[in-house]
């Protein structure tokens, strides 16, 4: 479905600072196309989180299953705030990055033919990227967990522009003994939901880990510079 590009009004938000929260140094998963039987794995997952002074550097890797790259992240944290963001999908040439100074934020996307365009907008602790996702739910767990609804902006780098998002509990349930909270995630807007449908987040109520990440698009494997279409998957985090 084709995105619409919207600026959706956000009111005012109290959100704690999502690098700060401790999140595991390394962790993999896999990814798999969603109500498959049998499942049927798009990608393996890895993630690793360094820290060098002030800065926190987080490096994601989404490997196809014959072990090629096909996309990897870079998520830059200094002094606690966001500074850079970047994807690269691999297989189809494109880089899109997101670098933040101050108030002010740049958008760039460079194409396989090297053309890149950009875009600027304002920023604040109130703007979120999609890795910071998970910090932002165990920062405001306990408002969460008490049926409020946390607001924020969601900057998507690919389409060079920021959404209003809304997070809150969806609902809980069993699973093999554990209790899981499932947080939405959703456009604030009408029109904007239209074009992206929600994510949800399974989190382990105990242990606060996130045990899988549902919805969430993934570049469709084996697309090339000429085929961009994204698809829908579930990421599932591999816990010991």
């Amino acid at each position: 479905m084709k995105w619409i590009n919207l600026f959706v009004f956000l009111g005012s938000v109290a959100i704690a600072q999502p690098a700060k929260t401790q999140l595991p140094k390394v962790e993999k998963g896999e990814v798999y196309l969603p109500q498959t039987n049998p499942p049927v794995l798009i990608y393996k997952y890895e993630k690793q989180v360094e820290q060098k002074g002030g800065q926190q550097i987080t490096e994601t890797r989404f490997f196809l299953p014959d072990g090629s790259l096909a996309v990897g992240e870079t998520l830059l944290h200094q002094d606690g705030n966001l500074a850079q963001y970047t994807i690269e999908r691999k297989k189809e040439g494109i880089k899109d990055s997101l670098t933040v100074q101050g108030k002010n934020a740049t958008f760039a996307s460079t194409e396989p033919s090297g053309k890149t365009k950009t875009e600027s907008t304002s920023w604040d602790k109130s703007h979120l990227v999609l890795p910071e996702l998970r910090a932002f739910a165990l920062a405001n767990w306990d408002a969460l967990q008490n049926g409020k609804s946390v607001d924020f902006r969601l900057a998507i780098v690919e389409k060079r522009d920021t959404f209003g998002f809304s997070m809150e509990k969806d609902e809980e349930r069993d699973e093999n003994g554990r209790k899981i909270v499932v947080l939405e995630v959703a456009p604030t807007s009408f029109f904007v939901s239209m074009a992206i449908s929600p994510i949800y987040l399974d989190v382990d109520a105990q242990t606060k880990q996130l045990r899988r990440m549902r919805g969430f698009k993934f570049p469709k494997p084996g697309t090339g510079p000429n085929e961009t279409r994204d698809i829908e998957a579930d990421l599932v985090y591999l816990t010991e």
